[in-house]
Formats: C-alpha cells, sequence, structure tokens
C-alpha cells in the first residue's frame, strides 16, 4: 500500500502543477483581452480635448467692428455708407485651416445705391462689390489679418444670394479657394455653378478666379410628349457636376480643374445626349472652359 501511495504522489503533484499553470495561463489570457477595451477608451478620451478646442473657438468679431476695419469708418451698425452710393454689410463668414493655422473671413458685400433715393440698384447686371477682412486665431483670440477691398463682383438683381457655409477646394498648398454656388435662368435655360474666391494667406491676396459651371437643364423649354413638327420646344436634358483638382496645368498654384458631370444636355441638332466632362484652364486671371475665353 504505502509503495502504490509513494508512487502516485509525483503524479498528483505534477497535475496540480499543471492545473495551477493552465489557470494562470487563462487567467492571464482574459487580463490581456479585457485590458483592451481601457487602452482603446483612453486613446478616445485623448482625442476630445482636440475637438472640444475646435468646437469652443473664440466669439468671432461683431459686424460693426469688421465694417469699421475695412473701410476706416468708425461705426456701431451692422450697415455703412461707405461712399455716396455704396451701402455695405456682411454677407457671410467662415472659418479654415490653412497650414496648421486657423483662419476666420469675413466677406462683405457693397452695394450700389442712389445718392439720393438710396434705393439699391437691382437690374439683371448689378451684382455686388465683395470684399474680405481675415482674422487669425492667436493666444486663443482671433486677431486682424489682412483685408483687401474689391475682390470682385458677385450676383445679380442688386444683391448677392443668401450664404451661410461654403465647401472649399486646396488648389495648392498656399491657396485654398471658397467655391460659392451662383446660377442664372433665363428663357427656360438654367445654369448652375461655383463662384471661386481664393486666398493665399502668405502674400494675404485674394483672387476672382471666375465661374465654373456644374449643372444646367433645358426644364423651362422642353417638354418629352410627342411634339408637332414646328414646335420651339425639344426633350429635356438635365445634368450636375462636382468640380476635382487634376495634376496638369501651366501654374502650380492654380492647377486645371475637372467637372465630373452625370446627366445629359443637347448637341447642335438639338438631340439629347450624355453629357461630357468640362475642363477648366486658369489663363493667368480666371478659370475658363479649355477652348473657351474666360467668362
Amino acid at each position: 500500500m504505502t509503495d502504490v501511495s509513494l508512487s502516485k504522489r509525483p503524479v498528483f503533484m505534477v497535475s496540480v502543477l499543471s492545473l495551477i499553470l493552465t489557470l494562470t495561463a487563462v487567467g492571464y489570457y482574459f487580463y490581456q483581452k479585457h485590458t483592451k477595451t481601457p487602452k482603446n477608451t483612453q486613446i478616445n478620451t485623448k482625442q476630445l480635448p482636440v475637438i472640444a478646442a475646435k468646437a469652443n473657438l473664440p466669439k468671432t468679431p461683431p459686424a460693426a467692428e469688421v465694417l469699421t476695419e475695412l473701410f476706416g469708418v468708425k461705426t456701431t451698425a451692422a450697415k455703412v455708407n461707405n461712399a455716396a452710393d455704396q451701402l455695405s454689410s456682411l454677407w457671410f463668414e467662415q472659418s479654415f485651416s490653412q497650414n496648421k493655422d486657423n483662419f476666420h473671413a469675413v466677406f462683405v458685400k457693397s452695394q450700389t445705391i442712389d445718392p439720393d433715393t438710396k434705393a439699391v440698384a437691382d437690374s439683371h447686371a448689378d451684382g455686388a462689390n465683395i470684399s474680405v477682412v481675415v482674422y487669425k486665431l492667436v493666444d486663443k483670440q482671433w486677431q486682424f489679418f489682412s483685408k483687401q477691398l474689391n475682390v470682385g463682383s458677385f450676383g445679380a438683381w442688386g444683391d448677392v444670394p443668401e450664404t451661410k457655409t461654403v465647401p472649399t477646394l486646396q488648389l495648392s498648398p498656399d491657396n485654398i479657394a471658397f467655391l460659392i454656388a451662383s446660377g442664372s435662368s433665363g428663357q427656360g435655360y438654367t445654369e448652375e455653378g461655383k463662384g471661386l474666391f481664393s486666398f493665399n494667406p502668405k502674400q494675404k491676396v485674394w483672387k476672382d478666379l471666375g465661374f465654373v459651371q456644374t449643372g444646367g437643364d433645358n426644364a423651362g423649354a422642353c417638354d418629352d410628349s410627342p411634339q408637332p413638327a414646328d414646335s420651339l420646344l425639344s426633350a429635356c436634358w438635365k445634368f450636375t457636376g462636382e468640380i476635382t483638382l487634376t495634376k496638369t496645368g501651366k501654374n502650380p498654384q492654380y492647377p486645371d480643374l475637372l467637372v465630373i458631370q452625370k446627366g445629359t444636355t443637347s448637341d447642335d441638332n438639338n438631340k439629347v445626349i450624355p453629357v461630357s466632362n468640362r475642363a477648366y484652364v486658369f489663363n493667368g486671371e480666371q478659370y475658363a472652359e479649355s477652348g473657351a475665353e474666360s467668362r
């Protein structure tokens, strides 16, 4: 009996030791598995202050301060007569980042008015002159950075379209473009696109880069039902598009643009055909459709 008991004791001890090692390994596995969640949570937590900091930017300058800075005329109002035939007010404002710096651009519209009646000129050809004041975020405060009068003209019927925020396009490391929706209609045809205003923080210079068409239709001059031979109506067509950058162009600061389009249009024989993409090149002053003169 004693011999049998002694012979089994090492086996028993080895079994116990193996069980302990197994439990230890299992415990370590579950410990490692469950500690991954806190690590991921910690990484996300570190990102929250950055997001909060961007969301809690300081208040931007009020309209009166912007107008005073732009025209050098002290005012406490949101509008100012900066000239006998000009009435200026804020159009829209937008914060943006460029080369790790934060900026805030305030677009100001100057409408033409009658010096005597103060009525705004409102013909189709009358737009508004656009000026821009830029502030830079320094030590958690918006500080004046630059201003430029009469960057370009925009709009029709004496005013500009209501605008809140607009998409931007990084043309090059030093140039960012603001793509402002614009369009017109006449004789049943509609043309839509973007007016481009670019800014170069290094040079503190704004440029009016012209108009890039992105869409259109003939909804007011078409009918898809059968028409008599002498009808002036044609079949309906419509297209939309998106502005994209290319790697081509003579000026690296203003590369060629390609508008990727979807939908239909009409050819010279008034036949509805699939729409083709449009290319725009910088001609030294503005973007113009390839093969066409500047608008």
